[in-house]
């Protein structure tokens, strides 16, 4: 296969991706535009299968169940519950304050009166009990939501909150949990594959 063809592909799924990811991080765009440009990634992933350039069809299984749970994503509207307040306090306390201080943060969310957890440590700061370690691996993602933001505001009139608590922030962070965790999946399947495939 030519080589231009696989450079012109590769740049068009890069520029879809990005624009899929900016309309699912600001919770924007029709269940049709998301599907459409599902379809259009589907539909170069399966010329990339006809050229070779993806020769795997279990790979290409994989991705195209992957492409349906991004679809899924845009219909889910919350995405903050239980825990997830806490491990994102730590993202989002970094990047917009530059602390770890977690007051502000609680009391934004409505949690800086319950309980023994919420009591000040010796520093007089809220004490935040769970680990840093999701926060440090979504941290690409919520600049990225920020840039998205950004260039929102950039170009158009629509207000965008980048308080670092709004919609679009935590949709991109939930986007990065999904590619993680397609991530995870594709790593187990390569595993495998080494000792059960021929």
């Amino acid at each position: 296969m030519s080589r231009w063809k696989s450079h012109v592909s590769l740049a068009v799924a890069v520029v879809l991706s990005i624009d899929l990811f900016a309309i699912l991080a600001l919770g924007g765009g029709t269940p049709v535009a998301v599907a459409v440009r599902l379809l259009a990634v589907a539909a170069i992933l399966w010329l990339w299968l006809r050229w070779r350039i993806l020769s795997d069809r279990f790979l290409f299984a994989l991705i195209l169940l992957f492409l349906l749970s991004v679809y899924h994503f845009h219909a889910t509207t919350n995405r903050r519950v239980a825990d997830g307040f806490f491990y994102y306090a730590y993202v989002q306390s970094f990047w917009k304050d530059f602390d770890l201080h977690f007051d502000d943060e609680y009391a934004e969310y409505g949690m800086d009166e319950r309980g023994s957890r919420f009591q000040p440590t010796v520093t007089g700061h809220a004490r935040n009990t769970f680990p840093a370690g999701p926060a440090i691996f979504w941290s690409p993602f919520f600049l990225l939501g920020e840039l998205v933001g950004r260039a929102k505001m950039l170009f158009s009139d629509e207000a965008v909150n980048l308080s670092g608590g709004g919609r679009l922030h935590w949709n991109a962070v939930s986007l990065g949990s999904l590619i993680y965790g397609f991530a995870a999946v594709v790593l187990v399947y390569s595993s495998l594959r080494r000792y059960f495939l021929p």
